[in-house]
């Protein structure tokens, strides 16, 4: 789907109950809720259930919790992975947005526009 900031095209997208799951390999600003308007539907709950190898699990709303030493090996792997169509690594501490990016994943209910969801 072509979006004002370009090409949104999610990595993969299921159903589940009372909604469905999407993974973003990039997420540009409310790009879910753009796209799922674009084909009718409208967007009634967003959740991040995931940023690259992070589960979120059961977190309260504000809430956070150590990351555990594989997900740490594995965020790490991600950072220093070379940037997209480079050949150079990337190096922490830098800003890295035109480079690689961390898959999010993303739960959401929607219904069809038009109708009232029961």
């Amino acid at each position: 789907m072509d979006l004002e900031e370009g090409l949104a095209r999610p990595v993969s997208v299921g159903a589940k109950p009372g909604g469905a799951l999407m993974v973003l390999a990039e997420g540009k600003k409310r790009e879910i809720r753009r796209m799922l308007e674009a084909v009718g539907y409208h967007v009634e709950r967003l959740l991040r259930v995931a940023v690259g190898p992070v589960q979120l699990g059961n977190l309260d709303r504000g809430a956070w919790r150590e990351l555990s030493p594989p997900e740490l090996e594995q965020l790490g792997a991600l950072v220093l992975r070379p940037a997209k169509g480079t050949g150079i690594a990337r190096q922490p501490g830098r800003d890295h947005n035109r480079g690689a990016s961390m898959p999010a994943k993303k739960r959401f209910s929607a219904r069809k526009d038009g109708k009232d969801g029961a």
